[in-house]
Parts: structure tokens; sequence; C-alpha cells
């Protein structure tokens, strides 16, 4: 560390808004980091497969990687797909949620439980509006083992499963449980997802999209509501002391 130190010194920019400005640069880049990582990235790729969708352009690899998916299939990992698929579906997510709402609520965390209830409702609305919007249809190169009949694009389970894993990840982050939601949680998502490409009611683009696009709407949500997280708060205080790089979430 004590090597560091003149190299801060020399490298500061004489003029005071600049060394201002280098100053929270410098104080934030974690966190700005992450905040590209997480939200501008990810609009990015969403953005870049919306409109070709718009477009009505095809990706080679959506068939591609269903058809993989459907020659490796069998009887015995069906019971297994669908248990996930059903786990990231219109009828347990939203009582999980609900249940982490009414628990945040009655340990009075009205900004936590506001948070993650936005969190899981935009998501919905952001879904359904760009199903309606992009009115894309769902693949068919074989008989389903379940039956889907709204629109392919997003993928409502992937975006579903993504936010839910993504709010929870955010609200223990200060917490010993933070590495276990992390791994637990993407674990969850991605086998989701795998389940709705086993199942091929969505192209291998409708549920990249639609996790990153709650991912971005997750994390930028909670930039709204983070300064009035008592752990935030917390964190932030102890950084600030050593001056140490912000990475809060």
């Amino acid at each position: 560390m004590l090597a560091l130190e003149p190299f801060y010194i020399n490298s500061m920019p004489q003029n005071p808004h600049l060394a201002r400005a280098w100053h929270y640069l410098n104080l934030h880049r974690l966190r700005l980091l992450v905040l590209f990582l997480c939200v501008l990235l990810p609009l990015w790729v969403v953005g870049e497969i919306a409109e070709d969708i718009l477009a009505r352009e095809v990706f080679g690899w959506d068939n591609g990687i269903l058809l993989w998916f459907h020659a490796n299939s069998s009887l015995t990992l069906d019971p297994f797909v669908l248990f996930f698929t059903y786990l990231g579906g219109p009828i347990v997510m939203p009582l999980a949620s609900l249940v982490i709402v009414i628990a945040l609520l009655s340990q009075h965390q009205r900004s936590r439980a506001l948070f993650f209830g936005l969190a899981m409702l935009g998501e919905l609305l952001i879904n359904q509006g760009a199903k309606l919007l992009f009115a894309r249809p769902r693949p068919d190169l074989w008989a389903h083992l379940v039956e889907e009949k709204a629109f392919s694009f997003p993928s409502g389970h992937a975006m579903a499963s993504s936010a839910f894993v993504t709010a929870v990840v955010l609200l223990l982050w200060y917490t010993r449980w933070r590495n276990l939601s992390v791994a637990l949680g993407a674990l969850f998502v991605v086998l989701v997802c795998l389940s709705r490409l086993y199942l091929g009611v969505h192209y291998p683009s409708d549920v990249l999209s639609g996790s990153l696009a709650s991912l971005a709407w997750v994390v930028g949500l909670r930039q709204i509501f983070r300064n009035k997280d008592p752990d935030v708060l917390e964190a932030r205080a102890r950084l600030n002391e050593n001056s140490q790089p912000e990475a809060q979430l």
C-alpha cells in the first residue's frame, strides 16, 4: 500500500475541479465498474438482440442450440426439467416474492420490501410489454412437453428467476449469506433457463435477453434505494474513513 501512495498523489490533476472528479472516480471506481457490467453492458446486449428481432432477423445459433438440447433429451431428465420450469413459473415466483415482502414488512424494513416488490412487479411489466411489442412466435421444432400460449421474447421464466435472485442477493450483500446466495441463486437461474431450452419453448436469445434485462433492471433500481439501506450507509462510512473504493450494491 505504501508503494501506491506516491503514484496516487503524483497522478492527481492540479486543477481543483479535475482533482475532485479524479478523487470521486478513484473512490467509486469499483461501483462504477459494477454498474457498467451489470447495467450498461447487459442493456447493450439486449438492445442488439431486440433490434434484430424487431427486424424479424433469424439467429442461426438459436435453432442449433435448441436442436442440441432435443437430441440429448431423455425420459430421465424430463421430470427434473419440468420441476425447475415450475419453480421459475408464474405460481412459485409470485408466491415466493409475496412471502419475502411480507417478511420484510414484518421486520419494519419498508424500504427493502418496497425495493423487492418493485423489482418483481417491474420485471413482470417489462416482460409483458416486450412480449406484446415484439410478438415473437415461440419455436416450433418438436412437440413440447408443456403448452405455452404467450409470445416468446423475452422469456418470462428467465426474467422472473433472474430478478428474484438478483434482488435476494442484493438484500443479503452485507450478510454472511452473500456468497451462498450468489452461488445458489446463479445455479437456480441457470437451471430454470436451461429448462426452457430443453423444453423447446424459448429460443436461447429469449432466455439470454430476459436474464440480462432483469439484471439491469434490478441493479439499476437498487441505486434508488441504496441510500436508504442502513447496511449500505454503515459500509460507506467504514470505507470513507479508510478512503477505500466503494463497491456497494
